[in-house]
């Protein structure tokens, strides 16, 4: 919810996603995932190489970005931007894409157990590429369940309105989120990607009244600390965490924000210190994780 162009409200206002996309050829079906609460998190053992590595590049990546407030407890109930592809589907389908999306839904699958949903998300939206060339674009996301279904169950009248309810898939609840109407979108992914209600406010209606005045109206930004960062804007010395959304220009701090940072420090420092500790791979990744997931009291 940054106002930022260009799909970032999947962390910041994404643009469309559709989730039933097949893979292009004869690849097997992806497995289901088991995901009981006895499921052994984060398996990968048994996975050709190829699809470890991509498990392992997935899992190092969502604890350096906001993904980490998901995984650890479901703070933040959606996390999205984990990795991207983009592929051409006009005037010719590029041919390799099938092969890249079988192998991350096999990877997401293993990596899904327990109240851990990860999903590959193919945006509904083809925009220009190279040329005439058109493209489409996939995304990886993870969500806990629980914490999803509190937000569903508390929003109730809001989400059953795009016909969203609990105890969907994250894939079928984003895809569903995709294609609702651009204002009811903004506000579903905001609630999802947990971020404080004044803000999910503010950037709808600010979109909305945006559309009419073609201007993005002055706003403030609140981040919370994430291992990865970008880099400092033009003139500034400040790093840029992903957890970020948008409030109004020179709007005090509600009770919402606060709170939401006493929340992320301890995760944050727990991570950190691991994080830091030593280079870390993907394989890594998945053991931390696997001893976290582990480690957490049932929410």
């Amino acid at each position: 919810m940054s106002g930022r162009p260009g799909g970032r409200f999947l962390r910041l206002a994404l643009g469309a996603l559709l989730a039933g996309c097949a893979a292009v050829g004869g690849a097997a079906p992806t497995p289901r995932p088991d995901r009981s609460p006895g499921a052994a998190c984060l398996d990968v053992a048994t996975l050709p190489p190829d699809v470890r590595a991509t498990a392992g590049h997935f899992a190092l990546a969502a604890g350096d970005r906001e993904g980490l407030y998901t995984l650890d407890g479901g703070l933040k109930p959606v996390s999205s931007d984990i990795a991207q592809f983009r592929w051409r589907v006009h005037p010719t389908v590029e041919p390799s894409a099938g092969d890249t999306l079988a192998r991350w839904r096999r990877a997401v699958a293993a990596l899904s157990c327990g109240e851990i949903d990860f999903a590959v998300q193919v945006f509904a939206a083809v925009h220009p590429g190279r040329g005439l060339d058109s493209v489409r674009t996939a995304t990886v996301a993870v969500g806990h369940r629980a914490a999803i279904a509190e937000t569903i169950s508390r929003h109730a009248a809001f989400f059953i309105g795009i016909g969203v309810t609990t105890g969907l898939p994250l894939s079928d609840v984003l895809g569903l989120v995709d294609v609702a109407p651009r204002a009811a979108r903004w506000r579903a992914y905001g609630l999802l990607f947990g971020y404080p209600a004044p803000a999910v406010d503010f950037f709808v209606a600010a979109g909305l009244r945006g559309d009419s005045t073609q201007r993005i109206e002055p706003r403030d930004f609140r981040r919370l600390p994430t291992w990865r960062k970008s880099a400092p804007a033009p003139g500034t010395t400040d790093s840029l965490s992903s957890f970020v959304y948008a409030v109004p220009a020179g709007a005090p701090w509600s009770p919402a924000d606060p709170a939401l940072a006493r929340a992320v420090a301890p995760r944050y420092a727990r991570y950190a210190a691991w994080r830091g500790a030593a280079s870390r791979t993907g394989e890594d990744a998945l053991a931390y994780w696997r001893s976290q997931l582990a480690a957490l009291p049932p929410r």
